[in-house]
């Protein structure tokens, strides 16, 4: 009992907490229906995740209906949707492009609308790995550790997790945590969904803000948003997951308490600026080898600038310089000097001069130096002299730095998958169809036929990523034990009318039925008849019948 109210109250806090973080009411008014994250708003996420969409304000009993648009409202590529519940759903970003789109709920009975816009974005967003030691992670009291699980759709491909055993022996006093400390405004946690998650607690700065319960069977769902925590003041948060021992209630598979760290993904921000500010702009992160652009704008400039001479530093060991001009024809790059030690100063004029909230005067183009990766490098302004015409003055711009990501190349691994499909492929030729024990059912056979042909057009893309290639693993998997568990296991009976013999009345079903095959509409009705299970009612199951009639 004691367990069941645990549960129970787990899930009221559950729903209780998603609508306090969203700062939303659970009934809208009037006829707006609100769309946000169930487990907190992450309106800007990077390439590749998934997260939990929720629709509030639809009339009782009703559901909506979920779709992505661009920001026109027409058809787009940028994100797929998956209908979970009634007024829930599964949104998972584009894995290859960057843009802007919006996710729409429509009510079914009404047809009236709400929307979320979501970026998908690599700008302002800064991924921390399980693996950075910025992460601290501790074992519960009970002795339970955080291990590292290798799988190619994690981001980088590991995540760390800890199973808390499903008895009394976990200790709920001392529980197992990871915590990690960042400087930004916005704070995502990145793990998975599926049978084998288990409840989470998280505390922003030392406060309970959300209990996270993953589990969304049967899906495996990797680099999902478990929480996510938008407009903090800016300064410095930490962020703690505590592993709880419970699982959802519907979870029948054990262990299912598992909790799981795949990264931490923050928003730096920045903080509010008085005076002028001289400020980067671009990725936070990029590839190996990659030639990419950094901005820099004047920001909060209330007096016209004409010039500026510009220093920056950056890391020359990760980065080299390549170039930089002005951000259109009226900025003029007039001298630029820069030093391999990893130094830049920039000389500029600025024709017409610039003002106002935020001006691009200049893209400095830097270069990841060749062998380069999984790694990080900074690349700061460090001076910021602004010329004031006609004044005559010289006023200094308050500076700003990034730090940029350098990831790693995917080198996609189709090992796994090509012996999988070769022990499929033995188990669908040794396979023999009919109805005695040890044989299988011509639909279980065909059913394997057809997933091994969808994993071999998988095996033989040459642009299948590597989480396409695990899922193709675990689908074909799925098929093969399934195929296994339709072996027939013991010989099919012929007494069709279950009167306890078997007679000329049960021969009668079968020719009655006599030429039906798995195509026909009354095929649910006429198999009963095909003895030999191989789709179809022929002359072998007369056969079959007519020589267990007892003399």
């Amino acid at each position: 009992m004691i367990q069941l109210g645990k549960k129970l109250s787990i899930m009221l806090s559950i729903v209780l907490v998603v609508v306090s973080l969203s700062g939303l009411s659970v009934f809208a008014e009037g006829d707006e229906i609100l769309v946000y994250g169930a487990n907190g708003n992450a309106t800007h996420i990077e390439k590749g995740t998934s997260m939990k969409m929720a629709a509030s304000g639809v009339s009782q009993g009703t559901s909506v209906s979920w779709s992505v648009t661009d920001m026109e409202g027409s058809a787009t590529g940028l994100a797929t949707i998956m209908q979970t519940s009634p007024l829930t759903a599964i949104l998972t970003a584009s894995s290859s492009d960057y843009g802007t789109f919006k996710v729409v709920a429509t009510q079914s009975a009404s047809g009236k609308t709400g929307e979320q816009i979501i970026q998908i974005t690599n700008e302002n967003l800064i991924t921390v790995d399980d693996t950075d030691a910025s992460i601290t992670y501790e074992r519960a009291g009970s002795g339970e550790e955080w291990e590292t699980n290798s799988n190619g759709s994690y981001y980088q491909g590991t995540g760390k997790c800890v199973i808390p055993p499903e008895d009394d022996s976990y200790s709920s006093s001392a529980p197992a945590y990871a915590e990690f400390t960042f400087t930004g405004t916005g704070i995502q946690w990145i793990g998975e969904t599926n049978y084998y998650c288990g409840v989470a607690e998280v505390y922003l700065d030392g406060v309970k803000v959300s209990t996270v319960d993953p589990f969304i069977a049967p899906s495996i769902i990797n680099q999902f948003i478990n929480f996510s925590k938008e407009g903090l003041p800016y300064g410095q948060h930490t962020i703690k997951v505590v592993a709880t021992g419970l699982k959802n209630p519907a979870s029948t598979v054990y262990p299912g308490t598992m909790v799981l760290i795949d990264a931490f993904r923050y928003m730096p921000g920045s903080p509010v600026q008085e005076g002028p500010a001289a400020v980067l702009t671009g990725s936070d992160s990029v590839l190996p080898g990659e030639t990419f652009t950094l901005g820099i704008s004047l920001d909060q400039v209330t007096q016209n600038v004409y010039a500026e001479e510009i220093a920056l530093s950056y890391d020359a060991n990760v980065f080299e310089y390549v170039s930089v001009e002005g951000e259109n024809n009226n900025i003029q790059v007039l001298k630029e000097k820069s030093e391999e030690s990893g130094s830049l100063k920039i000389i500029a004029a600025n024709i017409g001069g610039v003002t106002g909230q935020s001006t691009p005067v200049l893209k400095v183009t830097f270069q990841v130096k060749s062998g380069v990766q999984n790694t990080s490098g900074t690349i700061a302004v460090t001076k910021a002299d602004l010329g004031i015409a006609p004044e005559g003055t010289v006023i200094p711009a308050s500076v700003s730095s990034k730090t940029i990501r350098v990831g790693v190349t995917e080198i996609v691994d189709k090992s796994v998958l090509s012996a999988a499909i070769t022990s499929a492929e033995a188990i669908y030729v040794g396979a023999v169809v009919g109805g005695q024990p040890g044989q299988y059912p011509y639909a279980a056979k065909d059913a394997l036929r057809a997933a091994i042909d969808e994993a071999e057009l998988v095996l033989n893309d040459s642009d299948a990523t590597q989480g396409e290639v695990n899922s193709a693993i675990t689908v074909l998997n799925a098929a093969v034990d399934a195929f296994k568990a339709a072996v027939v296991v013991e010989e099919t009976s012929a007494d069709l009318n279950e009167d306890a013999n078997i007679d000329v009345l049960d021969l009668a079903i079968v020719a009655y039925y006599y030429g039906k095959d798995y195509t026909s509409e009354d095929w649910d009705q006429a198999k009963a008849a095909d003895m030999n299970l191989d789709g179809k009612v022929d002359v072998s199951d007369l056969a079959y019948v007519a020589i267990r009639i007892v003399d």
